[in-house]
């Protein structure tokens, strides 16, 4: 009798990571087509908003907190990192992954759960939500998820 190879080969992206809900803020709109595209594909169920008005309607609307928003830190005249306040208050227990063309110096010390540089990849992209979303629920210390409040 010949033998078998038994070992099952370890999927790259697994449903444990590769699930959950998602708000892309950017106000390109290539951008945010290419990170759904992506994440989509990976399993994600994608929103995007185009600048902070839309990305409160979002939080807002969502039946339930987003799991991570993805946070461009150039939005035409908004900076990003003066809306990660604002997203921690309407949505405390929702993970921020914030990214940029501009280096990885814009992000320092901001309250997020990762960096992520443009021009991504689809792979750095996966990499980095998977990341981000792996760093803890933002309302563990309750016990849970905390609950959102109305933006």
């Amino acid at each position: 009798m010949k033998a078998t190879n038994t070992t099952t080969p370890i999927p790259q992206h697994t449903s444990e990571v590769a699930n959950g809900s998602l708000l892309v803020v950017d106000d390109e709109p290539v951008i945010r087509m290419i990170a759904r595209t992506c994440l989509s594909a990976a399993g994600f169920v994608v929103e995007e908003a185009g600048d902070e008005a839309s990305a409160r309607e979002a939080i807002r609307k969502a039946a339930e907190p987003f799991d991570l928003i993805l946070l461009d830190l150039t939005l035409g005249e908004t900076h990003g990192a003066d809306l990660i306040p604002h997203f921690r208050t309407w949505s405390p227990s929702t993970r921020i992954l914030v990214f940029s063309g501009l280096g990885s110096e814009e992000a320092e010390g901001l309250d997020a759960e990762g960096y992520l540089s443009k021009p991504f990849t689809k792979k750095s992209l996966l990499a980095a939500v998977s990341q981000a979303l792996m760093r803890g629920d933002k309302g563990q210390e309750s016990g849970g998820r905390k609950p959102k409040t109305s933006p």
